[in-house]
């Protein structure tokens, strides 16, 4: 018995809440959720998908376009509902990850008060860095009425030449923000994506995207693949 207990105590710590959060809309939360969940299908990790935008794009992206390996998803936008759900599904998967409103509401809130750490795609224009900088002050506020740290981290988006990352870059960094090495270019697979179901097993999309989730797995963000016998 004593060795169960301690084995399912290893399981909890493995298990991760990701949230994706930014208070502008089509700074490419879902266009990261899609691409990520589609990577993660495919290397069998255990993970659950929670929509929790009330446009639902993800979820009804996963619903009637996507075409892969099962993923378990769901979509709610009730804050009082999310956040039972999200502990629900965190005793049952590895990884959670969650997609929020493009716009500030509670049901966001509660995402990243659920959250062990904070994904927040940003593109290079002067209003999403100052929407960056919004969401990066919501979560440290929350961090705060939760009483533990809860990591974020800036992921350039769409990125469309070198010049304008490395301002972009710069600017993040003035800011006080901390940033992955990861990004994301702009590419037309990304929106592909959204129309076939599919992300491509190869090219700059597929390695932008497996070197992000490795990052993310090397700062403990998102747990490894568990191998079983």
């Amino acid at each position: 018995m004593y060795e169960r207990m301690i084995a399912r105590t290893r399981r909890r710590m493995r298990m991760t809440v990701l949230t994706l959060a930014g208070s502008k809309g089509g700074c490419g939360k879902s266009t990261l959720g899609r691409a990520m969940s589609a990577l993660l299908a495919r290397e069998g990790a255990s993970f659950a998908v929670v929509d929790a935008d009330p446009n639902k794009a993800l979820s009804r992206w996963l619903t009637a376009i996507y075409e892969g390996p099962e993923i378990t998803h769901c979509a709610e936008a009730n804050e009082d509902r999310l956040a039972h759900l999200i502990a629900e599904l965190r005793d049952q998967h590895d990884l959670v990850l969650v997609d929020t409103a493009g716009f500030e509401n509670l049901g966001s809130s509660v995402a990243i008060a659920s959250a062990d750490a904070v994904l927040i795609p940003c593109k290079a224009s002067e209003a999403d860095l100052y929407e960056a900088r919004t969401t990066a002050t919501k979560v440290k506020s929350l961090s705060v009425t939760t009483r533990r740290t809860i990591p974020a981290w800036v992921i350039l988006n769409s990125v469309r030449t070198t010049a304008v990352a490395a301002h972009a870059a710069e600017q993040i960094k003035e800011a006080g923000l901390e940033r992955l090495s990861a990004s994301l270019g702009h590419r037309a697979d990304y929106e592909a994506v959204s129309h076939t179901g599919k992300m491509p097993t190869s090219g700059a999309a597929f390695r932008e995207v497996t070197d992000l989730i490795a990052e993310l797995r090397a700062k403990d963000a998102m747990p490894a693949v568990r191998v079983t016998a």
